[in-house]
């Protein structure tokens, strides 16, 4: 086991964002004193400068969005509704968690999707998510580990291993009703027709096998792959799935208009496939959902955490 780069550490960044906050409060004081219009504009522009470090820090990541996407599929039409990344740990705890499942069961989905990242890091108190426990869906809840859950991290491109704690969040999820896919599939019939949920560990586990995932399902029936990193399509075994659903880019976490994500994406695909739908092959679609939680820093900014539900229209 390796510690984390400081550079992943809540510490690191509150300092980061209280630094820029006093030097954004003595630009501006320095600019009232100072009678050039040019001081103004200055002060204008640190007041902007403050305003959104406080908005994004302190007050858009505690919001939730409901974001619906349709999608036409060979299937009965279904409501499902996703939720990723929740990053219980310093940022994101039991009463954002219960307000997530409040929000959720309004929704009256079919199926519930947790796309895995359930942990911030190896530190995190795996009791706040004990709410998840009362998420209601008419045909079940699914989830799938996340590579913060496995304790792999990615730091300049290179992988960071702490504590794989796996295990524990599998065990911990289903003594609570969630029916966790590592590496397997779960047929579900709905009007006679039936389809599949499959869901892998995620790919940067030694233990992801999409090939078992996929190996018991007969190939004439539909399958929903959950699959926490995009990448996971990079593998072209995956395109038998009808939808792969799956989180891990948080869409960049601070995003621009026009510009899109500002950190780097960490996938091999990149910016763009940071967020939202897209067609990768005639029958497959991807759905990326942007997630609840952060890490590194505590900031959103354009990106608002997110409930993800996906319309199937028949």
């Amino acid at each position: 086991m390796i510690h984390l780069p400081l550079s992943h550490r809540p510490v690191f960044w509150d300092a980061l964002i209280a630094l820029l906050c006093a030097g954004l409060l003595l630009i501006i004081v320095a600019a009232s004193l100072l009678p050039s219009p040019f001081s103004w504009i200055t002060g204008i522009a640190a007041g902007i400068g403050l305003a959104i470090i406080l908005y994004g820090s302190f007050i858009e990541p505690k919001r939730i969005i409901v974001n619906t996407k349709s999608i036409r599929k060979d299937l009965p039409a279904l409501r499902i509704a996703v939720i990723g990344d929740l990053h219980v740990g310093p940022y994101k705890q039991s009463a954002f968690v219960e307000k997530i499942v409040h929000d959720v069961n309004a929704l009256e989905p079919d199926l519930i999707f947790l796309a895995g990242d359930f942990l911030f890091d190896h530190t995190s108190d795996i009791t706040h998510l004990d709410p998840l426990r009362g998420l209601r869906a008419a045909h079940g809840v699914f989830g799938i580990l996340g590579n913060h859950d496995a304790g792999e991290h990615l730091h300049h491109g290179k992988h960071c291993v702490t504590v794989d704690r796996s295990g524990e969040v599998t065990e911990y999820l289903q003594n609570r009703g969630i029916m966790m896919l590592r590496n397997a599939s779960q047929p579900i019939v709905i009007n006679g027709k039936t389809f599949h949920v499959a869901g892998i560990d995620d790919i940067w586990m030694q233990s992801s096998d999409l090939q078992k995932t996929l190996n018991d399902i007969p190939e004439h029936e539909v399958v929903l792959l959950l699959a926490h990193n995009p990448d996971t399509i990079l593998d072209t075994r995956s395109h038998r799935a009808s939808l792969i659903v799956s989180g891990h880019t948080h869409g960049g976490q601070i995003r621009l208009p026009l510009i899109g994500s500002i950190p780097p994406i960490p996938t091999k695909l990149g910016k763009r496939y940071d967020q939202g739908l897209f067609m990768i092959t005639d029958r497959t679609t991807l759905a990326i959902t942007h997630g609840i939680g952060e890490t590194q820093t505590r900031a959103r900014l354009f990106c608002t955490p997110e409930i993800l539900v996906l319309m199937i229209e028949s």
